[in-house]
């Protein structure tokens, strides 16, 4: 069963669950971040954490109990899947406030992904996708625990896994 966790902040405005609900053929279930619910990983095989208006970098109370979230999941084994906010939350979680910031020049629309690294999740290196992005904070300086899988000229890290884990990040929202 996978979990999504829900980060949006106005859910009228930007309804990441919606987005990814006709891509999941599996029984799912959602739970809203801002409200305090979150999963226990051990009753889940995947973890989606979706993107959200909010700011990785001016974090809201709810942010830490998140984060306590990817470790516990990481450690355990769990599928996670971060997209945009929840790519950077992952990033932050298992590597450190140092690895998230400001972007110098936001990537807001439809924009080339470079595949740098070949992996299960995005395919062969050299590969170029078409993701759509709004994001204003990004990951950059990760630890070699972290392998960087693709890359725009605007922003190093679009995609990374975490070692050998089953931990995916995003920059991008594969659900639009």
């Amino acid at each position: 069963m996978i979990a999504i966790v829900d980060n949006s902040i106005e859910p009228e405005i930007y309804d990441p669950v919606g987005h990814w609900r006709p891509w999941l053929d599996v029984p799912w279930r959602a739970f809203t971040a801002r409200l305090g619910e979150f999963p226990d990983p051990a009753e889940f095989s995947h973890i989606i954490l979706t993107g959200s208006e909010a700011s990785i970098l001016e974090r809201d109370p709810w942010v830490d109990s998140e984060a306590r979230l990817v470790r516990e999941a990481a450690d355990s084994g769990t599928a996670i899947l971060g997209s945009c906010w929840g790519h950077q939350l992952i990033a932050y979680a298992l590597a450190g406030q140092g690895c998230v910031g400001r972007c110098p020049r936001p990537e807001i629309g439809w924009i080339g992904v470079r595949v740098e690294r070949t992996d299960d999740l995005l395919g062969p290196a050299g590969t170029i996708h078409h993701a759509f992005s709004v994001h204003f904070d990004e990951v950059y300086d990760l630890p070699a625990s972290f392998d960087v899988l693709a890359s725009t000229d605007a922003c190093r890290v679009q995609a990374f896994r975490v070692g050998d884990r089953p931990v995916w990040g995003l920059q991008s929202h594969p659900e639009i």
